[in-house]
């Protein structure tokens, strides 16, 4: 990000952080799921 051609398009910035952050946020939703089920099944 230090890159004035990354950080100077801010627009192109903007999006994806966002889809960082949407992915981020979809990737600790999955890992939640995954550890319900894990202790599901150890049952």
């Amino acid at each position: 990000m230090s890159d004035p051609k990354i950080a100077g398009d801010f627009d192109k910035l903007n999006s994806v952080t966002l889809r960082h952050a949407e992915t981020d946020s979809k990737i600790k939703s999955l890992y939640a799921e995954w550890d319900t089920l894990t202790s599901q099944i150890e049952q």
